[in-house]
């Protein structure tokens, strides 16, 4: 039997650890792995096959349409017409919906990636009759998650 917990990387796994140890369980069926984290950083743009959820295109839309019929407004008064300051009015709004949706998704990234923080897995090899001790030792010493393989 196996009980795997996930731990943020803290003192909380020494801890845990050392109250494992405490309890009986020999340091040779304790392993602990710490995991890596993603040493590129995320990409702007999404791929076809990859997507995170968010749009850089929502903001911009919206903002054309509504330079568009603001500039078409004003070209019935301006040289030009209306359909030429509609144009301008759409690429202008476009052009400014995609920049601030760039500039806030860079802030979001930047954020992310400062408040990262790797992860432990400490994994137990136990009898049956030592399963429920070990589970509440790591749910005292606040683990993410806590799986039992049999």
């Amino acid at each position: 039997m196996h009980v795997i917990a996930s731990f943020n990387h803290s003192i909380y796994v020494e801890m845990a650890i050392t109250a494992l140890e405490e309890a009986g369980i020999m340091k040779e069926n304790i392993y602990a792995v710490p995991l890596h984290q993603r040493a590129q950083k995320l990409r702007m743009f999404d791929s076809i096959t990859g997507s995170d959820g968010t749009s850089l295109f929502d903001l911009g839309a919206a903002l054309a349409t509504a330079c568009a019929v603001i500039g078409s407004s004003y070209g019935f008064i301006l040289t030009g017409g209306p359909i030429l300051w509609g144009i301008i009015g759409a690429a202008t709004g476009f052009l400014v919906g995609f920049t601030i949706d760039v500039s806030r998704q860079k802030k979001r990234a930047i954020a992310a990636s400062s408040n990262q923080k790797s992860e432990v897995i400490v994994l137990v090899a136990c009898v049956k009759d030592e399963i429920a001790p070990i589970q509440e030792v790591f749910w005292e010493h606040l683990a993410y998650g806590v799986a039992i393989c049999e």
